[in-house]
């Protein structure tokens, strides 16, 4: 065996060891309660560490060199199951925990994008609800409640991870994907749909929705301290509203423009649409 090899093999070994340190640190802090139980475990894994190091190193015989590294992924694996039970006794451990665990902090922040996300989303379909009802505007109203219950259920979708060990798949996503499965297509149609009808409702949105302004030809004028949309007068003087879009002026429609290609890349090109529970 050549020393490419030998390499490889020293990598998974250290590999492993510091994956073991920091299963036994995580698993000493938070469930270890007594600080001379504490000391006498760390002590026990950092005294097998060095038993697997030297045994390693001792070693001649390639195969056997791999026979220590898997005993030490047996116990790095018996570790990590006995750590992941006991923590997931206590939800606010499990919480706790989470947080410090490899990629803990960046877990929370996904769930936060995609819970804010998402009330961003049911908030702009509730508003296009109010001004399609406003205007007498059944498909805008249609647009709005789809909007509103997709953005409800991404909140819940980015919140389960909180609740359960995984992602949760939505009420409306099963919905999608239950009509995909009796068209004898797999769950992964079914995401592509529930995303592809997301993404034409939230560019309808950012596009369509009316946005109030003066229109210099109308007989009544805005009244200080009125709020626009209250009164009588706002849901009969349509030509007082006009698109986002045409609100927009040329360097921010190229701007919306290229976000859109790219998000719409990132969804169905790069397969972002779909949903691993």
């Amino acid at each position: 065996m050549g020393t490419s090899a030998f390499s490889h093999l020293r990598y998974d070994l250290d590999t492993y060891i510091i994956e073991l340190q920091r299963v036994a640190n995580l698993a000493a802090s938070f469930l270890i309660r007594d600080s001379l139980i504490r000391h006498d475990y760390l002590r026990d894994i950092n005294s097998s560490i060095r038993d697997y190091q030297s045994r390693f190193d001792a070693e001649i015989n390639p195969q056997k060199k791999i026979g220590i590294i898997e005993e030490l992924k047996a116990e790095l694996k018996l570790t990590e199951k006995e750590y992941q039970m006991l923590r997931m006794k206590d939800r606010v451990i499990y919480a706790v925990t989470d947080v410090f665990e490899e990629h803990g902090v960046l877990k929370y922040a996904k769930i936060a994008g995609g819970v804010v996300g998402g009330g961003i989303e049911a908030w702009g379909g509730y508003r296009l609800t109010r001004i399609g009802k406003s205007l007498n505007l059944r498909a805008m109203r249609g647009v709005g409640l789809m909007l509103v219950t997709h953005g409800l259920n991404d909140i819940y979708e980015s919140a389960s991870p909180l609740i359960y060990e995984h992602k949760h798949t939505g009420l409306i996503r099963k919905i999608y994907r239950e009509a995909a499965n009796m068209a004898g297509l797999s769950n992964d149609a079914g995401d592509l749909a529930y995303s592809g009808v997301e993404f034409s409702l939230t560019l309808y949105a950012a596009m369509r929705t009316p946005v109030l302004i003066q229109n210099p030809g109308r007989l009544a004028t805005k009244y200080l301290g009125d709020q626009p949309g209250t009164g009588k007068l706002f849901r009969y003087v349509s030509n007082d509203f006009i698109s986002k879009w045409a609100s927009k002026n040329g360097a921010m429609k190229l701007y919306f423009s290229g976000n859109s290609l790219y998000k719409a890349k990132a969804e169905f090109i790069d397969g972002g649409y779909k949903f691993d529970n």
